[in-house]
C-alpha cells in the first residue's frame, strides 16, 4: 500500500497517489498494477463489511496502520478517482494483450455503477474536489469534465475487450457526446 500525507494523517491507498505513477508499473508489470487495486476494489465491493455503497471509487483505503475508514471520513473526489481506476484497469488491459481475463467477475459491477456515475455527472461536474483538492471543491470543473469522458472510453475499452460490443458501443457513443459538448464549450 502507498502511504500519502504522512505528516497528517498516513492515508493509505489513495487513488490520486497510485494514478501518477502508474504507467511505469502497468508497463514494468501489469499484474503489479492490477494488485495495486485490488484492496480499493475489494473495499468498494462490501468485501470489509464497510458497507461502501457509494456510486463512486474511494480515494483511499483509511489510515495507517489500520487502514479502515467508513464512507463519510472519507476525503470524496468521485469523478477524479472513478476516472483514474477506469483508466488505469483499461491501461492493464492493453497491457495484457487486450485481455479483460485478470479483472475477478465479481467487481464487473462495481465497475458498471462507477462508469453510469461517470454518465451522469461528466457532461457537467457537480461541486467537488479533485486532484487540486487546495483550490478547494469546484463545479463545471473542465479537467474532471475531461478526465472522466477520457475514463467513459476507458470503460467502453473494457467492455469491447470484454467482448461486449453492446455496452462497448453505448458507452462509447456517450463518451463522444460529451466530447462534443466540451469542444463546443
Amino acid at each position: 500500500h502507498f502511504l500519502k500525507e504522512i505528516s497528517t494523517g498516513s492515508d493509505l491507498s489513495t487513488m490520486d497517489v497510485i494514478y501518477p505513477g502508474s504507467p511505469l508499473y502497468i508497463y514494468q508489470s501489469p499484474d503489479l498494477a492490477y494488485n495495486l487495486l485490488i484492496s480499493t476494489l475489494e473495499y468498494a465491493n462490501n468485501a470489509t463489511n464497510v458497507s461502501y455503497n457509494l456510486a463512486w471509487c474511494p480515494h483511499h483505503l483509511g489510515k495507517y496502520p489500520v487502514g479502515y475508514i467508513l464512507p463519510s471520513h472519507q476525503e470524496q473526489m468521485p469523478v477524479e478517482e472513478t476516472a483514474n481506476m477506469h483508466l488505469m484497469l483499461s491501461a492493464i488491459a492493453q497491457q495484457k494483450g487486450n485481455s479483460t481475463d485478470f479483472i475477478d467477475p465479481k467487481y464487473w459491477p462495481l465497475l458498471k455503477i462507477w462508469a453510469d456515475y461517470l454518465v451522469s455527472t461528466t457532461f457537467d461536474p457537480a461541486d467537488q474536489l479533485c486532484t487540486d483538492y487546495f483550490m478547494g471543491k469546484s463545479a463545471s470543473n473542465a479537467n474532471l469534465a475531461i478526465k472522466g469522458i477520457i475514463a467513459l472510453g476507458a470503460y467502453a475499452q473494457l467492455m469491447e475487450f470484454k467482448g461486449d460490443t453492446a455496452n462497448a458501443e453505448k458507452y462509447m457513443g456517450i463518451a463522444r457526446n460529451y466530447t462534443a459538448y466540451w469542444m463546443e464549450h
